[in-house]
């Protein structure tokens, strides 16, 4: 899935990235600047794994790197939500972040944002994927 980018930001070539190119933020904002609206084909089709593939840089190894997230604009609330720390987060390879698996509806969306502070340089979003699932706790 290619991630909708707020119109200001720049997709930039990254060579570490599955196609090239990546969404990059700097760090120095906390707005949702990379969205993916869930789509009708994916909506009310069943059990997803939901996985973003996101790297930083910065040269501090203390703080807060990026948050990301599903938002439910219906309920108003974070379905999933991980505070990624500079001392965890991978400058020099991306890492794909798991937000679980979940029931999606044309109400959610992912969202990834950079910190607030200029102690990172950029965040960059290479993919958002999904792998079908199962409904937790039940077998096969």
């Amino acid at each position: 899935m290619t991630p909708h980018v707020n119109q200001v930001l720049p997709n930039v070539d990254d060579e570490l990235a599955s196609d090239g190119k990546s969404a990059r933020m700097s760090g120095n904002h906390a707005n949702w600047a990379v969205q993916y609206p869930i789509s009708r084909d994916i909506a009310h089709s069943g059990w997803w794994y939901c996985y973003v593939v996101i790297r930083c840089k910065s040269t501090q190894k203390e703080g807060i790197a990026f948050t990301l997230g599903i938002y439910d604009n219906k309920s108003k609330q974070d379905i999933a939500r991980i505070t990624e720390t500079l001392d965890k987060a991978l400058q020099d390879k991306y890492g794909i972040y798991d937000l679980g698996v979940h029931r999606l509806t044309t109400s959610m969306s992912f969202w990834i944002a950079p910190p607030g502070n200029d102690m990172v340089d950029g965040v960059y979003v290479d993919r958002i994927f999904l792998i079908r699932g199962k409904e937790p706790g039940k077998n096969p």
